[in-house]
């Protein structure tokens, strides 16, 4: 008789630790993802050569059309504004614009406000942006400070920066 009781006892412990082993593995292996995850995403979002090519596209629209940008964007209520064509109407220099655009490799350039939900808001009605770049966008950390811009870059190799305007 004690036989059968060591025998429900040692199946009830190996179950115990089964469960116990195979739970510790769930978890490091959700750590793990988790951890991996961010990994990946500090290679696709704000690297070097997007930030450079971004820190560029900056300055060319500071030096030509800025002001009549944030003017345009303050006045029309506008969520964002396209400039991967290079635009006539906020570029004066549409062909060094396109020029500039294809050396620093950049696919799509947009300007949106620093709060990006207003961007965020609209959506599931732009078809012209990528959801790659949706999800970079939703990604950004919103700074309450002044009255501020943001240039949000993708590049042609699936990567993306942003940078501040004041």
């Amino acid at each position: 008789m004690k036989k059968n009781k060591s025998k429900g006892f040692m199946l009830a412990e190996t179950l115990i630790a089964a469960t116990f082993i195979l739970g510790t593995l769930v978890f490091l292996f959700i750590q793990f993802r988790n951890v991996n995850q961010g990994y990946q995403t500090t290679f696709k979002y704000n690297t070097v050569n997007a930030l450079y090519a971004a820190e560029n596209m900056k300055k060319f629209y500071m030096q030509d059309n800025f002001i009549s940008m944030a003017e345009t964007f303050r006045n029309d209520k506008m969520k964002y504004i396209d400039l991967s064509d290079c635009p006539t109407s906020y570029v004066n220099e549409t062909d060094y614009c396109r020029r500039l655009k294809e050396v620093l490799e950049i696919k799509t350039i947009l300007f949106i406000d620093e709060n990006t939900t207003y961007v965020q808001s609209v959506f599931d009605s732009i078809d012209d942006i990528s959801e790659s770049m949706k999800r970079f966008i939703e990604y950004i950390k919103y700074d309450d400070e002044l009255l501020k811009y943001r240039l949000v870059v993708e590049m042609e190799d699936g990567t993306f920066a942003t940078i501040k305007i004041y």
